[in-house]
């Protein structure tokens, strides 16, 4: 259905007029709304000036297909990053990637574990890098490699901005596909701080964590979990603690995207690792009583 769409929506507007409407789409679109929400902000989006085309599709299809078409397409945003990067690993067996973590004032892009820990931090064309410095400073706080991805337009400049530790990956579209290229490789961070990996972790992390080491006597508070572990480890048994916790605590979400990965549409991937539900109930087809309102 949505490449008939968008066949028809290519005789009438060029490239740069669908990216303008499909960048508005994008700003409105919601994992949450329902079928005839997202066909409602599909009509609203293009101004009502194609109706005639959507009236083909809307009582019969279900919206998140043409929203993710239209998108993924001509929106090169963090979430068509983020999915096109990770599906280049998502049948790696052993590791586990997870989204937006925050750190102290910070919030990483995307994680993974895999016997390292690695933190990417995306930076599109429509991103600007004034906290890019803070949020790497963050990221060295807790996770052995840094990265930064980002475009042509950001490239000279991020690589200007970047610790030496940290690297930098570029990517560009050809012909539909995005493609990754490592400008510099990351080095071990050597900011590790095992206070901050720690504090960034939960009490109910923290308590887990004890209870792995088979600590009987668990304070109640969260403080005093975050001393007596400093005071039973050192760095580098905390390190390895916290990459335990950080691939357990998301194994379960990170593997229910792996075995649906082939049934989320690419916008919705982390919406779905978020909210683990069967992809059958959310993309369910509208009846043909639906009706489209504009």
């Amino acid at each position: 259905m949505s490449q008939e769409m968008m066949h028809k929506l290519k005789q009438e507007l060029n490239d740069e007029q669908l990216g303008h409407y499909a960048k508005l789409l994008y700003r409105s679109y919601n994992f949450n709304l329902t079928n005839k929400q997202i066909w409602d902000l599909i009509y609203s989006s293009f101004e009502g000036k194609f109706n005639h085309i959507f009236d083909c599709y809307s009582r019969k299809y279900v919206a998140n297909e043409a929203a993710n078409e239209l998108i993924m397409t001509y929106v090169p945003a963090e979430k068509t990053i983020k999915y096109n990067f990770i599906k280049n690993f998502v049948d790696k067996e052993d590791e586990v990637t997870f989204f937006e973590m925050y750190t102290d004032s910070s919030r990483v892009d995307l994680c993974r574990v895999n016997g390292k820990s690695i933190a990417y931090e995306i930076k599109t064309e429509i991103d600007g890098l004034t906290k890019l410095p803070k949020q790497l400073n963050d990221y060295s706080k807790l996770f052995e490699y840094i990265y930064v991805i980002t475009d042509e337009k950001h490239i000279k400049k991020v690589l200007d901005i970047v610790p030496f530790h940290c690297g930098v990956i570029k990517y560009r579209f050809l012909k539909g596909e995005c493609i990754f290229s490592y400008k510099k490789a990351a080095l071990k961070s050597p900011d590790i701080c095992p206070e901050a990996q720690i504090r960034n972790l939960s009490s109910r992390d923290i308590e887990l964590i004890l209870k792995k080491q088979q600590i009987n006597a668990i304070p109640s508070k969260k403080n005093e979990r975050i001393n007596l572990l400093l005071e039973l480890y050192q760095s580098k048994k905390i390190n390895s603690l916290f990459k335990w916790r950080l691939q357990s605590k998301y194994a379960q979400q990170w593997d229910f995207v792996k075995n649906h990965f082939q049934e989320i549409y690419p916008i919705d991937i982390q919406p779905f690792f978020h909210h683990p539900i069967d992809p059958d109930l959310t993309y369910c087809k509208p009846s043909f009583s639906d009706k489209v309102y504009i």
